[in-house]
């Protein structure tokens, strides 16, 4: 699909969200997931679990992205949408996913239930095959 944003070490996004630079808050996004983003080093992130997110938490961060994975341990990304828009956070958010069958589908429902989020998906592009 022309709108699938797909990690990789060329290109770590398409369009227009370079995590460079920028504030960025990382719900329970696991070590191997964020060695997978290029560019994160450089950005001012903070770390946060799920549960501890709060309108607190976002207003003193005040991020300018939000990264998570599409499916956490207890929680999903339309969870995490709903309690960003309860925390008057507008901005993107991001999913980080392995490759689905059907992103215009997951796309479209987390868009339609966290209306007022800037969402999309994050595909994190396989490991390459080393033939061992």
């Amino acid at each position: 699909m022309a709108n699938d944003r797909r990690l990789d070490p060329g290109n770590p996004f398409r369009g227009d969200d370079p995590l460079e630079g920028r504030r960025v808050l990382l719900i329970d996004v696991p070590p191997e997931l964020q060695t997978a983003m290029p560019g994160l080093e450089r950005a001012d992130r903070h770390e946060v679990r799920f549960r501890d997110v709060d309108i607190d938490l976002v207003a003193r961060h005040d991020p300018q992205m939000v990264l998570s994975p599409l499916v956490g341990r207890g929680f999903d990304i339309m969870d995490v949408g709903a309690l960003l828009l309860r925390c008057g956070y507008l901005g993107p958010l991001r999913a980080l996913t392995a490759p689905l069958p059907n992103l215009g589908a997951v796309r479209s429902e987390v868009r339609s239930h966290c209306v007022g989020l800037d969402f999309d998906l994050l595909v994190l592009s396989p490991p390459p095959a080393t033939g061992h």
